[in-house]
């Protein structure tokens, strides 16, 4: 309830993207969940700056180069 961290991101994300707070609710008790099931399961203690290097990482993989075309425009056609 802090209004900081990976998880509140998330369930703003969320909410904005469909508007139905249950909805934004179940997915961020889903994404806990199944983090403190892989924790339990490596016998690793929670680190948040882990999730955030992750984050981070994912942003780097899937953010486009600067200057570069989301989508091939060399079909398309000028009318």
């Amino acid at each position: 309830r802090s209004g900081t961290g990976p998880t509140y991101r998330l369930y703003e994300r969320l909410l904005g993207t469909h508007n139905v707070k249950m909805k934004a609710h179940v997915a961020v008790q889903k994404k806990l969940l199944s983090y403190m099931y892989f924790l339990w399961n490596k016998g690793e203690y929670f680190d948040p700056q882990k999730i955030r290097n992750q984050q981070a990482l994912h942003q780097k993989a899937v953010a486009s180069p600067e200057g570069k075309a989301m989508v091939d425009t060399s079909l398309a056609v000028a009318q």
